[in-house]
């Protein structure tokens, strides 16, 4: 049982820059302690529901090989690893889609259409890297 919060609580220690983006949905990376005792980078994101901080290590993220029958390199898993969006090109639509990791979700990620992306990266600064090898746009989720 979690408690609902009034208000999401910074118990990782993250930047204002990183939290002012946790506040707004986005994940980020962040080097935090593990419970072995280690410093490892952890994905965070804050829980949409119980405004909780979801944790993940960043080593321990098992992401699927392909996404609408699109295979990921293992760049493009790397990249999704540590918080950046890619932009691939779906098999299935023959339509780019953007792909970031989401600790809400029950599968692990979530798909936007690109049109939807550069909108939302329009009023935020995501990062969204693009292609088959992934030429990064610059612009950081």
């Amino acid at each position: 049982v979690h408690p609902i919060l009034a208000k999401p609580i910074n118990t990782i220690e993250a930047s204002p820059e990183q939290w002012a983006k946790m506040l707004t949905g986005e994940p980020i990376v962040k080097a935090s302690m593990s419970y072995n005792g280690t410093i490892e980078p952890h994905l965070h994101q804050l829980d949409k529901d119980t405004k909780e901080i979801l944790s993940a290590r960043v080593g321990a993220i098992q992401l699927p090989n392909a996404i609408q029958d699109t295979v990921l390199t293992p760049a493009q898993k790397e990249q999704l690893r540590n918080g950046l969006a890619i932009e691939i090109i779906s098999k299935a639509t023959k339509e780019a889609i953007v792909v970031r990791l989401d600790l809400n979700e029950s599968r692990g990620y979530i798909i936007t259409s690109a049109e939807q992306a550069r909108e939302q990266s329009r009023h935020s600064n995501l990062d969204v890297t693009k292609g088959k090898e992934n030429v990064s746009r610059g612009i950081k989720m």
